[in-house]
């Protein structure tokens, strides 16, 4: 049994993007391995040549093509299929969040044979026995499999409730020293310690995902703590030389007792930095002072927003003062902060933006990052705009950035959002200096560039070239990168 694994990972925006490790491949790879699969992976980070592609594929000579996708690499998977069903009869099986939200699409598209809805790894290797086996497959829950001009369309099987059950995610496979985040200064690798997210914000597929499970209430789960540490210590096997972890959880785990266990383990046993995404409504000064006593050295947080109305809007109803508790934390111990801002949200208007831009200055957010809003499909915000038609007509979701101007909002127009996006950090570093100004200059300048800023004559295309051609480098080496000698002291 051969399975050709591809998994698409291109970044147009990037010519010097060299692939990143996927944690959920890693998983099916390894569910692969267990089974005796003979295993091979095609990692496509550029635009690949018709033939080259499929001489790739002639040369794996699979039984078995398997593909997770992202709903922004469909537009790429979506040809890729055709080409490898006319170069083989390989069985050709797609997975991935775009899938498990667009199954009907997918399905439809004549050279897939079959496609898995949610979570894979226990339906992939019951598919993989029956097929080794020669056995029917058609009855596997959580898989949706063509076969005699029919179509069955199986039921989504319960979620994995004990994480542990799991083998550790394949790493080897990858040629991990060549990807992007180990040919940097800044040099990591992934480790997850938990699955799902508690909140139901409207502009992600969280909410969506939980759904179709029927034991959607265990949507939540963690790893144990011994789990963890395992796998850091693989990790470390296989890269020594990385100089932190990214834990890729929504949020990682925020249970006191989990976290009390986790970081007396990890500073004794792995004693390596690491990074994590929080919530700051769920950050106290018990939880910062355990994550700071283990190594975490940084907390990414989302904060969309800093107009109220909006987050209340996208079901993410966090006040300012408790944003501001929580970077003050943050400071107090010297741990850098990371911030997740939208712009171009429906209902938004120079006034919200410009909040935004003003929280992350005073909160003074160490990186702050910013994307046009981007309306995933089947997500309750993306069906709000497509009732509405916010949606521009002639745009396909599924070959855009999230930096391009998908959605139309009323209080601004196209010009507006691209001149944002672009001067999103150079406005905050302007912000922040206007902050450390005495009171009354304090408050004429803040006046003065707010006005600017709302302004119908400002040059919005002539600031966006120089920002362009004269500062953007600079403020990205600023703002993502200035982290790095600061980490490089923690080793």
């Amino acid at each position: 049994m051969r399975i050709l694994f591809i998994f698409p990972d291109i970044d147009e925006n990037n010519q010097f993007y060299r692939g990143d490790f996927s944690i959920a491949l890693g998983y099916l790879i390894s569910i692969a391995k267990r089974q005796s699969a003979d295993v091979s992976l095609f990692h496509v980070t550029k635009k690949p040549y018709e033939e080259v592609f499929k001489n790739k594929v002639l040369t794996e000579s699979p039984d078995i093509v398997a593909i997770s996708t992202i709903t922004q690499q469909y537009q790429y998977v979506k040809q890729w299929v055709g080409w490898i069903k006319e170069v083989t009869n390989a069985l050709i099986v797609l997975g991935g969040v775009h899938v498990t939200l667009n199954p009907e699409e997918v399905i439809n598209n004549p050279a897939v044979d079959v496609i898995c809805i949610g979570e894979g790894e226990k339906a992939f290797e019951e598919f993989l026995i029956r097929y080794k086996n020669n056995e029917d497959f058609t009855d596997v829950r959580s898989l949706w499999v063509k076969k005699n001009g029919n179509l069955f369309k199986n039921s989504i099987a319960p979620l994995i409730e004990n994480l542990d059950e799991l083998p550790f995610p394949d790493r080897e496979i990858f040629n991990l020293k060549s990807l992007d985040p180990l040919n940097r200064k800044f040099k990591h690798t992934y480790l997850r310690a938990s699955r799902g997210c508690p909140f139901n914000c409207t502009y992600c597929s969280n909410h969506s995902l939980k759904k179709i499970y029927p034991n959607r209430n265990r949507y939540v789960r963690f790893h144990s703590v011994g789990r963890v540490i395992q796998e850091a210590k693989e990790v470390l096997r296989l890269v020594p030389d990385i100089n932190h972890i990214y834990f890729h959880d929504d949020i990682l785990p925020s249970d006191i007792n989990w976290l009390k266990e986790f970081s007396e383990i990890w500073k004794n046993e792995i004693a390596l930095p690491f990074r994590c995404k929080w919530r700051v409504e769920l950050l106290d000064e018990e939880i910062i002072s355990l994550l700071k006593y283990a190594g975490c050295f940084r907390i990414q947080f989302g904060l969309e927003s800093g107009d109220e109305g909006i987050l209340k809007f996208i079901k993410r109803p966090v006040k300012n003062n408790v944003v501001i508790n929580a970077f003050n934390l943050c400071h107090k111990y010297d741990i850098q902060t990371c911030t997740f801002n939208m712009i171009g949200i429906p209902g938004e208007n120079k006034d919200k933006i410009i909040k935004t831009i003003k929280l992350n200055a005073q909160i003074n957010s160490d990186i702050p990052l910013v994307s046009i809003f981007y309306p995933f499909p089947n997500t309750e915000l993306y069906n709000y705009c497509k009732k509405n038609n916010l949606i521009y007509g002639n745009k396909d979701l599924k070959s855009l950035s999230m930096d391009e101007v998908i959605v139309k909002v009323d209080g601004l127009s196209d010009a507006d959002i691209i001149f944002f996006h672009r001067a999103f950090r150079f406005l905050i570093l302007c912000y922040k200096f206007y902050y450390k100004l005495p009171d009354g200059l304090q408050k004429i300048t803040i006046t003065i560039m707010d006005t600017l800023l709302k302004s119908k004559f400002i040059p919005k295309g002539l600031l966006i070239y120089i920002h362009d051609h004269y500062f953007k480098d600079k403020l990205l080496k600023y703002s993502y990168f200035k982290g790095e000698d600061k980490l490089a002291g923690l080793n």
